[in-house]
């Protein structure tokens, strides 16, 4: 058998003609994954819909990370919705909720691309602060990307009175939970400028969670479901500054440190080893047949 590591991958996959099947791990909507550039439009866009409609849609099984994602597949491509299995990160036996600290120690972690728009949450945290002084600070740990827009970012912190908002180097992928978990809230206004943007379940979110944080973010529909089941955090009404900045206002010390207990409480169901078993139970039943 094979697993093709998505879209771009099942051509091969099934050309090399596997007696057991192909699974095709999609990740996310491969079609419309860079479609806020013209160039990925018009060059990357076709092939990724090719793949989807000639092979992709012969595979044995697949999965996505998001419901709304594989809804979509569905509705595109007539195949069955895929499997969902999440972008979620290994299960931190070790780690407990830490004390709440005053100013609220906030963090986001993640690519630095315009799409995402960065720049909501530094005026967010700044507003916030600018009516009441030493309510937050912000620690942005960017992934590299586009050098000019981080370039602005770095400026625009710099800017906020009192070094209340910082951008700090990445860390290795299995530094990031550690990294976070000296923190309180962790922060993702993600507004739905792209397909993939609005329906983001990123592994941020279960970062933050193995972390032990609690969690703020914007109405996200996918996010919103982990957070208001888990009760690990709040969802600010808009994707704009001023909703982030009123939410975060409101925050109380006792608050937050419960939401970090719900953290805590959840991370086990929320760990890759129990979120990841959809995937491995469809490895297994291509693997379980006959030739």
């Amino acid at each position: 058998m094979i697993i093709a590591n998505d879209a771009i991958a099942a051509p091969l996959a099934f050309a090399l003609r596997p007696v057991k099947g192909v699974h095709v791990d999609l990740h996310e909507y491969a079609p419309r994954q860079g479609e806020d550039r013209r160039r990925w439009r018009l060059l990357v866009g076709p092939f990724m819909d090719w793949a989807c409609r000639r092979y992709v849609s012969k595979a044995s099984s697949t999965s996505t990370v998001a419901k709304g994602i594989a809804r979509e597949y569905n509705k595109v491509y007539g195949f069955p919705e895929p499997s969902f299995v999440p972008n979620a990160a290994p299960y931190e036996s070790q780690l407990s909720p830490t004390p709440v600290e005053s100013p609220l120690r906030i963090v986001h972690t993640g690519a630095a691309g315009r799409s995402r728009r960065v720049e909501v949450m530094i005026d967010a945290v700044a507003e916030a602060n600018r009516q009441v002084p030493g309510t937050a600070t912000l620690d942005l740990v960017l992934v590299p990307g586009e050098k000019l827009y981080i370039a602005e970012l770095i400026e625009r912190a710099k800017a906020v009175p009192g070094e209340a908002i910082r951008v700090i180097p990445p860390v290795r992928f299995d530094q990031i939970v550690t990294l976070l978990h000296r923190y309180d809230v962790g922060l993702f206004i993600c507004p739905p400028t792209t397909f993939n943007l609005k329906y983001a379940l990123p592994n941020k979110l279960f970062e933050y969670i193995q972390a032990r944080l609690a969690v703020v973010i914007g109405p996200s529909p996918e996010m919103e479901q982990v957070v208001i089941r888990h009760g690990v955090g709040w969802v600010a009404e808009g994707f704009d500054a001023e909703s982030t900045a009123n939410l975060l206002l409101r925050l109380t010390a006792d608050e937050v440190s419960e939401k970090k207990r719900a953290s805590h409480g959840a991370s086990k169901e929320l760990g890759a080893e129990t979120l990841s078993a959809p995937w491995t139970d469809a490895v297994k039943a291509l693997l379980d047949r006959g030739q």
